[in-house]
């Protein structure tokens, strides 16, 4: 799977990065694209990607000793947004009333204490890039059926991190989904219980297994994932006007109703409970 990560643009033997004493920059090479999946994917194919990524994550699993220790990580997310969000005027830096912020407050504490009582601290992390949408990888045939493919090449690095591997299922989810491929969507939790993404998970834990406890922590993946990347950086990643609709729906909708998510019928569907 080398080829399915951009390959940096090197000078004298090193990475090509660029800085002018406020930003950085890295050069990559221009990515070679082969067949994109449908917009919808088969049920077929479902179980097919859930193989692959597997297999990905497997290779990333590997060569994960020999990159150096992240200074950025799920859990400093946290504990700054935590931090911002009791600072005086956070009601201005996140555009939310006082009682929204004590919410997403509430859900920041929330997520530490469970990454704090899970030990995930001490959980294998690997690459990953969570921004996995139909419009960010490609695929090469193995085969003349449409289900016949490997991953080949992927692009858009935006979100790319070094943590456990259960921050990529959310979005994985969203790929499986029945509903498909959308312009216009919204963040909910539904896709984590849709038959596919079963399917997929089931497809996935045969190749690379994972345990109950991973299991059951996609609901606080999921959790980070609002906090940290509607709530906290989303200002970043989407248009201003996009932004605002989401952060409503994280904050009015999803994020209440996330205590109430009960993932366990995904574990006694692979068979861990």
């Amino acid at each position: 799977y080398g080829r399915f990560l951009a390959r940096s643009l090197t000078r004298d033997g090193q990475p090509f990065i660029w800085y002018d004493g406020e930003t950085w920059a890295v050069f990559y090479e221009e990515i070679e694209l082969r067949r994109r999946l449908p917009r919808r994917l088969s049920d077929a194919q479902v179980v097919q990607l859930g193989a692959e990524i597997a297999q990905f994550h497997r290779a990333c699993d590997a060569i994960s000793t020999h990159l150096p220790p992240p200074s950025k990580t799920a859990k400093s997310d946290a504990v700054n947004l935590h931090g911002q969000l009791g600072a005086r005027n956070a009601s201005d830096q996140f555009g939310l009333e006082p009682s929204r912020i004590d919410l997403v407050r509430r859900h920041a504490h929330r997520f530490l204490t469970t990454v704090h009582e899970s030990g995930y601290d001490y959980w294998p992390k690997i690459p990953v890039l969570i921004d996995w949408n139909l419009g960010n990888f490609s695929v090469e045939s193995t085969g003349t059926h449409p289900d016949d493919f490997r991953l080949f090449s992927r692009w858009d690095y935006d979100w790319f991190r070094i943590e456990s591997r259960l921050l990529d299922f959310y979005f994985l989810s969203r790929v499986a989904s029945s509903t498909g491929d959308r312009s216009h969507f919204t963040y909910g939790a539904h896709t984590l219980l849709e038959p596919r993404f079963v399917a997929f998970l089931r497809a996935y834990h045969a190749v690379f297994p994972l345990s109950a406890a991973e299991v059951l922590f996609l609901k606080e993946a999921y959790r980070f994932f609002l906090l940290n990347y509607v709530v906290r950086e989303g200002r970043h990643f989407f248009r201003h006007a996009f932004w605002q609709q989401l952060l409503v729906d994280a904050v009015d909708v999803h994020l209440p109703a996330l205590d109430a998510l009960d993932l366990s019928p995904l574990v006694a569907a692979l068979g861990l409970d």
